[in-house]
C-alpha cells in the first residue's frame, strides 16, 4: 500500500468531483490523495470551435491546476495525474519553477496522424519534447504502447497499458422486460464508419439510432426511414437512448488509435451485446467470453450477418447480455481502473529519480 505519497488527480468532467465514484475509487484505495475538478466541455461541432475555443481555456485552467497544486495546497504532491497534454505541459512548467520533485503521469494519450509532413514533424517535436521530461504516460491499448515505443523510441519505458474504465449510473434506468422488436445503437465520432453501418441497416431494415454531434460524419451515409441521427444528444439524454437499445454497434474505421472503447464499455455496464469491428485496439477489450461480437474491418456482410445471428436468437441475445455485464463489473468499474492506475504508479516510483 502506498500511504507514503500524495497523488493530486486532476478531472474536467466535473467541478465538485468528491463522492463520486472516482473519488470514491480513490478513497477505497487507502492511498493519499485530492482530486480536483474544473468542468470544461470540449464538445464542439466544428474543429475551428475547439481550437480556438475549447484549446485556450483548457491551457488556462491547466496553469490554474499547477498553481493550486503547488501554491494553494498545504500538502505537495508527489504524484500528479493529468488528462492532456496542456495539463502535463503545464505541471511540467511548475515543476521547473519550483524545483518540487513529483512525477508527472499523463492519461489516456491518443496519437493522431496528420496529412501534412511539416504539422507531423512539428507534433513529434512537441511530442518527444514533452516525453522526455514526463515521467510516464498511460494508453488505453496495448498496440498504443508499442506503436508510440516506435514513434518516441527515447521514451519507449515510459508508456503503459491501462484497461480504460468509467463509471455508468445503471441504477437511475429501469428495465421494462424485452423489447418487443430489437432496437439497434451506435454512438461517437472518432474513428467511426458509419458509411459501412448506415448502407448495411439501410438494407436490413431494422431499427437504428446514431448518437453524433458532428455533421460531417453524416457525409456517404445512406439515408432511410428505419435510420435516425441524434446531433444534440448528451450525458443523460444519451445514456437514455442507450439503455432503451437492444444491441449497440460500433463500427471502426481506424486500428491504429484507441476508438470505440467508450461507448463499448456503456454498453457492456447496462447488458447490451456489442458488435464492434475487429480491430488491434478493441482487442484488449473484446475477449471471447465478454459479449462483444466482432467482424472484419469494411465487412458490411459480415456486419448484415451478425446483426441477422443476433436477431434471430433471443437466447444468445441474453448469454451475450450477461457477459457483458459481468466483464465491465469485473474489469472496467472505477475500482479497477484506480487499482491499476495505482500499479502503474508503483512502477514508476520504483524507477527512482524524476525524469529531467
Amino acid at each position: 500500500m502506498m500511504r507514503d505519497i500524495m497523488i493530486h488527480y486532476y478531472v474536467i468532467y466535473s467541478d465538485s468531483p468528491k463522492g463520486d465514484p472516482l473519488d470514491q475509487a480513490l478513497a477505497s484505495s487507502g492511498v493519499p490523495y485530492r482530486l480536483f475538478g474544473r468542468k470544461l466541455s470540449l464538445k464542439y461541432h466544428r474543429r475551428w470551435q475547439l481550437v480556438l475555443l475549447g484549446l485556450p481555456q483548457l491551457l488556462w485552467r491547466s496553469l490554474g491546476f499547477a498553481w493550486n497544486s503547488l501554491v494553494r495546497e498545504s500538502v505537495k504532491p508527489d504524484v500528479v495525474l493529468v488528462g492532456s497534454h496542456f495539463e502535463a505541459f503545464a505541471f511540467l512548467l511548475a515543476r521547473f519553477l519550483s524545483r518540487r520533485p513529483f512525477k508527472i503521469i499523463y492519461l489516456g494519450f491518443i496519437y493522431t496522424s496528420r496529412s501534412s509532413p511539416l504539422l507531423t514533424r512539428l507534433r513529434n517535436a512537441y511530442f518527444s519534447f514533452l516525453f522526455r521530461r514526463i515521467d510516464a504516460v498511460v494508453c488505453y491499448s496495448t498496440p498504443e504502447v508499442d506503436r508510440y515505443g516506435q514513434i518516441f523510441p527515447h521514451a519507449r519505458h515510459k508508456f503503459f497499458f491501462v484497461p480504460y474504465g468509467l463509471h455508468v449510473p445503471v441504477s437511475r434506468y429501469v428495465d421494462h422486460g424485452e423489447p418487443a422488436q430489437n432496437r439497434f445503437f451506435s454512438a461517437g465520432r472518432s474513428g467511426r464508419d458509419y458509411p459501412l453501418l448506415t448502407a448495411a441497416f439501410a438494407d436490413l431494415g431494422l431499427p437504428l439510432t446514431i448518437v453524433c454531434d458532428r455533421h460531417s460524419m453524416q457525409a456517404g451515409c445512406a439515408s432511410a426511414p428505419n435510420i435516425e441521427w441524434l446531433t444534440n444528444c448528451h450525458n443523460e439524454q444519451y445514456l437514455s437512448e442507450l439503455h432503451a437499445s437492444t444491441v449497440v454497434v460500433v463500427p471502426l474505421a481506424v486500428d491504429d488509435i484507441s476508438a470505440g472503447q467508450m461507448v463499448m464499455l456503456q454498453a457492456m455496464a447496462f447488458g447490451k451485446p456489442v458488435i464492434a469491428t475487429r480491430t488491434p485496439t478493441l482487442l484488449d477489450y473484446a475477449t471471447d467470453d465478454s459479449g462483444v461480437m466482432l467482424v472484419s474491418p469494411g465487412a458490411r456482410e459480415e456486419l448484415m450477418d451478425a446483426v441477422k445471428t443476433i436477431t434471430a436468437d433471443p437466447a444468445l441475445t441474453r448469454s451475450m447480455s450477461a457477459m457483458a455485464r459481468r466483464t465491465y463489473m469485473e474489469r472496467h468499474t472505477p475500482v479497477k481502473y484506480v487499482q491499476n492506475l495505482l500499479a502503474v504508479i508503483e512502477r514508476v516510483r520504483a524507477s527512482g529519480a524524476v525524469a529531467s
